[in-house]
């Protein structure tokens, strides 16, 4: 299966990106590398006792369960990552609240993640139409802070199919800001597309990682595996799905506020 993701992958890059690349295969890992792109492609099967190459450079990882699943998604964003994208300003789009319904939908069709409805949902909107989307936890207090801190998470964001939006997620972030007065923002960069996050670009701050983790994915529905013998009981009970494995997370923080 790993031969068939890995030539979706390259037919993709080499007809529709127009980008030469070369493959090499160790076991069941494969490399996609180019010159071309800013980026190497790490294609594997997800297997729990895996140990995966470290990169020599920015690198993607995916699993050839993902790219079976979320080949379009996937490709899509391989596009932006590239410099291929469709590019729209935010100055060009209207910042407003966006209803649960059309949030997880949007979640579903464009987000690589699974679609959390979280509490509070921004979309940017262009002659009508929503062409991104930011969705936020509702507030909680930080014991460790002084008295009436309040810490949301930015849960998910994603623009529309390979569009790029510059300073979306800034506008959106801004006018959160607005009408909630938050302390500080956190969120989570997955490392498997990002080994550093561009979010410093916007003032948020590395403050810890997480680490690898493994999820099987069934429909709209994601279960923590954490070892083989949680994972047989999950597939009994979910048979159908994906398993993903993420290298990790890195933890950023945007402070708004003094914390004492």
């Amino acid at each position: 299966m790993i031969e068939l993701a890995v030539h979706k992958l390259r037919k993709f890059l080499e007809h529709k990106l127009h980008v030469d690349c070369s493959v090499t295969f160790h076991m069941d890992t494969a490399f996609l590398v180019s010159d071309q792109i800013p980026f190497d492609i790490c294609v594997y099967t997800p297997d729990l006792m895996r140990d995966l190459p470290s990169p020599r450079r920015k690198t993607i990882y995916l699993s050839e369960t993902q790219v079976a699943h979320q080949f379009t998604k996937i490709c899509n964003r391989i596009k932006v990552l590239s410099g291929a994208a469709e590019v729209i300003f935010a100055r060009q789009t209207v910042c407003a609240r966006v209803d649960k319904k059309v949030s997880v939908d949007f979640l579903d069709e464009h987000h690589i993640q699974i679609p959390l409805s979280g509490k509070y949902r921004y979309g940017l909107f262009l002659n009508g139409e929503l062409v991104s989307l930011a969705v936020f936890s509702g507030g909680r207090q930080m014991s460790d802070k002084r008295p009436g801190y309040r810490s949301f998470e930015l849960i998910r964001f994603c623009h529309k199919g390979d569009l790029l939006i510059v300073g979306g997620l800034s506008k959106l972030i801004a006018k959160f800001i607005a009408e909630f007065d938050p302390d500080d923002i956190m969120t989570y960069v997955d490392l498997n597309w990002a080994q550093q996050s561009s979010l410093t670009e916007i003032d948020f701050t590395e403050v810890g990682r997480l680490p690898e983790s493994y999820t099987w994915i069934s429909g709209r529905r994601q279960f923590p595996v954490s070892n083989s013998i949680a994972f047989r009981q999950i597939l009994e009970s979910h048979p159908d799905g994906y398993l993903i494995h993420s290298r990790g997370s890195i933890k950023m923080l945007k402070y708004l506020h003094k914390a004492l």
